[in-house]
């Protein structure tokens, strides 16, 4: 049994619609793809695409919106212990205090 099929119906069809968006689409709608990642037991991938869409916000100055997906990233690692490397949550720290100052 695969793993997306063991999936409940409302988190597999979120994990089949990220896959799709983000194999065409990836840095360009790296937001949406967070938000369907994190709908999904996927974790690791929504950690990384919400860091993406942070990044992104930040460099249009859409602070508000870039502090909400840094912040969405430190609560998620900090919540799933394992879905990113120390590295990767120091660096989503670091992003924190780049908007905040």
């Amino acid at each position: 049994m695969d793993r997306v099929d063991s999936l409940d119906e409302e988190p597999r069809a979120f994990l089949q619609a990220a896959s799709v968006i983000g194999r065409y689409f990836s840095a360009d709608v790296a937001d949406t793809l967070a938000d369907h990642y994190g709908r999904t037991p996927r974790a690791e991938k929504a950690v990384q695409h919400m860091r993406m869409a942070g990044k992104k916000a930040l460099r249009l100055y859409s602070l508000d919106e870039a502090e909400l997906r840094f912040r969405q990233v430190v609560d998620l690692i900090e919540t799933v212990p394992g879905c990113a490397d120390d590295t990767f949550f120091v660096d989503s720290l670091l992003n924190v205090c780049r908007v905040l100052y």
